[in-house]
């Protein structure tokens, strides 16, 4: 009997350590879901904040002025460590040359004239749109940025990234260093009006 008994309880331990275990297992699960929807959360607040808007102090460039703006012109900008130095070689749609550390650079000279590292297109719904072998497209809205100060690149609302400060300027494929903005103002508004 003693020995019916001590099996018994035994038996009934492992239940109870069981029910515990699968009670913490459920409480693990509710804890990790519940941080995940947490940083769901918190990232979709983060996109909303990351805006690129054009307004009164960022005027949004239309098609013909991002052409005009382009042509011929280095584009130098900056995010998160990298760097272009691109020349816009063509009109509303052409190829990109990248500066590099200059021609006469023995490591990493620049793109050789006839040759390229990607293209550009400037869309009709007042975007450009940048291609590079092996890579998806990039697309962007560019507005002038508050005071003259540059360009801004908006890539978020198309599932890219926003480029504060871009440069566009200079003729012909030249270093950065010696490029100071080309402004040129939209000839019409094309703001989208809520």
């Amino acid at each position: 009997m003693r020995g019916a008994l001590l099996g018994l309880r035994a038996s009934l331990t492992i239940q109870r350590n069981s029910a515990a275990y699968t009670e913490g297992v459920s409480m693990t699960k509710k804890i990790v879901l519940a941080a995940s929807l947490m940083l769901a959360f918190a990232g979709a607040v983060q996109a909303q904040a990351i805006t690129c808007t054009c307004d009164a102090t960022a005027a949004r460039q239309d098609s013909p002025t991002l052409a005009g703006l382009l042509t011929n012109k280095m584009v130098c900008g900056s995010v998160g460590g990298e760097v272009w130095q691109e020349l816009h070689s063509g009109g509303a749609t052409g190829q990109l040359r990248d500066y590099k550390k200059g021609p006469s650079d023995p490591v990493d000279p620049s793109t050789p004239v006839g040759s390229s590292v990607g293209s550009y297109t400037v869309n009709t719904d007042n975007t450009v749109t940048y291609s590079y072998p092996g890579q998806p497209p990039y697309k962007y809205e560019v507005c002038l940025a508050s005071g003259g100060a540059g360009y801004l690149f908006c890539g978020v609302p198309y599932g890219g990234r926003n480029i504060p400060g871009v440069r566009i300027g200079g003729s012909g494929l030249t270093s950065c260093s010696a490029v100071s903005n080309t402004l040129q103002l939209s000839t019409r508004d094309v703001r989208t009006k809520k």
